[in-house]
């Protein structure tokens, strides 16, 4: 149960860039709500909606690396066992 640094700031690395991905979409998507103009509403949807996709991507690629690095098995859903 060795954890080196280097594996540390990747874990710290794909929080922080999924934290920032998951706040852009946040934003994309309080931005949606306020545009005046149903056009710009409609474009800023996708992007809010990849924001959170990504997001969640890096968390759970996240959270795979420390199950893996602590020895923990993988749940059958994800299909990497």
């Amino acid at each position: 149960m060795n954890i080196s640094i280097s594996q540390v700031h990747l874990i710290l690395i794909f929080f922080i860039y999924g934290l920032a991905f998951f706040s852009m979409g946040l934003a994309m998507l309080f931005e949606s709500g306020r545009s005046p103009l149903m056009a710009n509403a409609r474009v800023l949807q996708p992007l809010a909606f990849f924001g959170f996709l990504h997001g969640m991507h890096e968390w759970l690629e996240m959270v795979i690396q420390m199950g893996a690095w602590l020895g923990l098995p993988l749940p059958a859903w994800l299909g990497l066992a």
